[in-house]
């Protein structure tokens, strides 16, 4: 199912005079790309999930050193996956000092915990750069973050979640309400 979810129709090249983004008035490049996740609750009863399939798709230009892109594309991802799933971070509302800080507070993806990953690149060069190359750096954590958790509100049939990370807890209370149980995320200034 991963690879029918590529379309290469859905990455659109970003110009000046865009109607969607008025506030680009010179060329710009953006590394652009897709993300997909397959999700399974296991336990109804407990409410774990488990990630299948991972399909990281980047329009990343014209590509230099493929296994380095591999890397950068599953290990954004990775990252992105770690945020959605685990990594709580607690701030004392007062004194702004982190109150998780240690691993058992805040735990970091594990080997265990990644799932089937493929990586593509669209390898199609950009007219703007010397080699046609883009950059990847950062995106691939937003989309995989993203994709997890809209992965896992499809799976138990709500509405996506506002917060994170997702937990067992989380799920489980949705599941047995029926509708996003937590509320959004708010700073407090």
């Amino acid at each position: 199912w991963l690879e029918k979810a590529v379309d290469h129709s859905t990455l659109r090249e970003f110009r000046p005079g865009h109607p969607d983004l008025p506030w680009i008035t010179e060329r710009v490049d953006l590394p652009a790309g897709m993300r997909a996740t397959g999700v399974e609750v296991i336990g109804l009863e407990t409410g774990v999930v488990a990630l299948v399939d991972f399909l990281s798709v980047g329009d990343v230009g014209t590509v230099v050193n493929p296994r380095s892109l591999i890397g950068q594309l599953n290990g954004g991802c990775c990252l992105g996956i770690a945020h959605a799933l685990f990594q709580k971070l607690v701030y004392d509302p007062h004194y702004g000092v982190s109150l998780a800080r240690r691993f058992h507070y805040n735990k970091p993806l594990t080997i265990l915990d990644v799932p089937e990953m493929k990586a593509v690149a669209l390898d199609i060069p950009d007219p703007e750069t010397p080699t046609g190359a883009k950059g990847v750096g950062e995106p691939p954590v937003g989309a995989g973050y993203g994709a997890v958790l809209n992965a896992i509100a499809d799976a138990i049939g709500v509405d996506a979640f506002r917060r994170a990370p997702v937990t067992s807890d989380v799920v489980l209370q949705s599941l047995t309400t029926g509708r996003r149980t937590h509320p959004p995320l708010q700073a407090h200034v």
